[in-house]
């Protein structure tokens, strides 16, 4: 059986522009004036809706769900308490 192809991340966003009728450009804005409050007061990441922008070096590298980000900290919280 072959493999399924790669798709890119160009790819990606594309059909979520030109299907989806996603507006990019919009919800870049979004998430720069959100990022923008958090690096004016020096913050890692930002909590906007039910996720979470992780900022490093001015700079929004990726996005996380706020229930993902409560699991890992309980696991560093558990990790830590263990040593």
């Amino acid at each position: 059986m072959s493999q399924h192809p790669l798709v890119t991340d160009h790819a990606v966003v594309r059909w979520l522009e030109c299907v989806e009728h996603v507006d990019i450009e919009a919800l870049r804005r979004r998430l720069s004036a959100a990022a923008a409050v958090g690096i004016a007061h020096g913050a890692p990441s930002v909590l906007l809706g039910p996720g979470r922008l992780i900022i490093v070096e001015r700079k929004v590298i990726s996005v996380m769900r706020r229930q993902d980000v409560a699991h890992l900290q309980a696991v560093f919280a558990q990790t830590e308490s263990s040593r």
